[in-house]
């Protein structure tokens, strides 16, 4: 049995953000809906910064946050057969640290 999907629309795009996704969708040759839709299943694959935090100040660094984290991570692979999936998912989890953690002393 297929799972149904669902649809999602999104409203009130800026400009420039539309035109950088079609570019970056057009890049991987991949249709506009199928890039946005991939690069979604990457987002929910980590947590979300409230959840990030949450965890972290919690003081345990364990738990069911680090379990599901774990369980969404891609299967490590050595660095020169990282996909470019695995790539933007790294950039996204360093960038949410890098903005919170503010510079380095």
């Amino acid at each position: 049995m297929v799972d149904a999907m669902t649809m999602l629309q999104v409203r009130n795009l800026s400009p420039k953000t539309h035109e950088e996704l079609k570019r970056r969708a057009a890049r991987v040759r991949m249709s506009l809906s199928d890039y946005v839709a991939n690069q979604l299943d990457l987002l929910v694959r980590v947590p979300s910064q409230e959840e990030f935090w949450d965890w972290g100040m919690s003081g345990t660094g364990d738990g069911p946050l680090l379990e599901t984290a774990l369980g969404r991570w891609p299967e490590p692979h050595p660095p020169e057969e990282d996909t470019e999936e695995e790539k933007e998912l790294q950039d996204f989890i360093v960038n949410i640290i890098r903005e919170h953690r503010g510079p380095l002393p």
